[in-house]
């Protein structure tokens, strides 16, 4: 158990904190749910009293699905007088955040620490881990070859998903099988466990009773607006990787103008070749970067096998839950490789820490 609290100084004799989260709460990925407070801190997603309890109500249950602490959503967040005051070290970790227009102070262990104007501090137990500040830059992502490649493949599985396009599970992870025997074994039986699974997740639309290989358009008002958006930011990625590498264009989907149907602009990218070298700028406001995240995370827990995590990302039926739990037991016994997983995780630290000043 690492547990965890946020604070906030949103003005003078204006400060918060929340309830303490009881698990994970360290700053580190692959599981450290603090990379997620980081992330929220850089794209202005917690600016006071009001964004703050939206964040915590919203992260709480997700966070600690098993927590048996009888709170009221009006209780995760409670006002403080200035300054901030940590009397006894209970968190391992304590992420406190300056919004305030000053400089500002907070008692750790009987000791002041100043903050400064705008600044993060990450506080393990009494002492200051890191202090973190945003880029006057705004949300930039900087690429090269592989990590390009590891955006593209994130963000089109993760929309596909949003499509029905069960499918993709098995064939991707078979890319990451060492052993395509006993991959194969029981194939069958996991798509259909899939395919009940997508039956119940679209029930009422014409994919509950479809065939396995049927699935809505990306552009269907049936398809989620996070596999959407993830589709718009991935045609931006393809295109300009395209165009670089081959100035003469081609017949490929990749070479297309990007067509943008939601209601998010049009990601920014500049790219172009450093000797052999694919390097990319990318450009983002802060909910396609939290589509990019979550699209590397779901690649992730797919690459881990970890599917009932994948599925929350997708469902809160927990029968669903359930059916994929039963094929991910199936996986058992199938050794696979970490090469994929290992790049989706330095690629998905990257993607959280937009924002941040160097």
């Amino acid at each position: 158990m690492t547990r965890g609290r946020l604070y906030l100084i949103a003005g003078e004799e204006r400060c918060y904190y929340s309830i303490q989260f009881l698990s994970d709460m360290y700053p580190q990925l692959p599981n450290g749910h603090g990379s997620e407070i980081i992330a929220a801190y850089l794209r202005r997603q917690i600016v006071d009293e009001e964004t703050m309890e939206a964040f915590v109500c919203d992260k709480h249950m997700e966070w600690d699905p098993e927590d048996v602490r009888d709170v009221d959503d009006d209780e995760l967040v409670t006002g403080t007088a200035y300054p901030i005051v940590i009397r006894d070290v209970f968190d391992d970790y304590s992420y406190i955040l300056n919004c305030s227009d000053r400089e500002s102070s907070a008692v750790i262990a009987g000791r002041e620490v100043m903050i400064g104007r705008d600044e993060m501090m990450v506080v393990h137990y009494a002492d200051v881990e890191q202090r973190i500040r945003r880029s006057d830059d705004g949300l930039i992502m900087h690429l090269q070859d592989k990590e390009v490649t590891t955006c593209i493949n994130a963000l089109d599985f993760y929309a596909r998903i949003f499509t029905g396009q069960y499918d993709r599970i098995d064939k991707t992870l078979a890319w990451a099988a060492e052993e395509p025997k006993a991959f194969c074994k029981n194939g069958i039986t996991r798509e259909r466990l899939y395919e009940a699974a997508r039956s119940r997740v679209f029930q009422g639309t014409f994919l509950e009773n479809e065939s396995f290989s049927a699935s809505f358009g990306i552009w269907s008002e049936e398809t989620d607006k996070r596999g959407v958006i993830a589709y718009e930011i991935l045609q931006v990625i393809r295109n300009k990787a395209a165009w670089v590498k081959n100035h003469k264009g081609g017949f490929s989907i990749d070479y297309d103008d990007p067509v943008i149907k939601s209601q998010q602009p049009e990601a920014s990218c500049t790219c172009w070749m450093e000797g052999e070298v694919l390097r990319q700028e990318l450009f983002l406001n802060s909910t396609q970067a939290d589509i990019l995240c979550k699209a590397l995370e779901v690649s992730y827990l797919l690459y881990s096998v970890r599917l009932r995590n994948l599925f929350a990302h997708y469902t809160d039926d927990k029968i669903v839950i359930d059916i994929v739990g039963i094929a991910e037991k199936l996986y058992r016994g199938i050794g696979f490789s970490n090469e994929y997983r290992d790049q989706i995780v330095a690629v998905w630290k990257k993607a959280l820490l937009i924002g941040k000043a160097t």
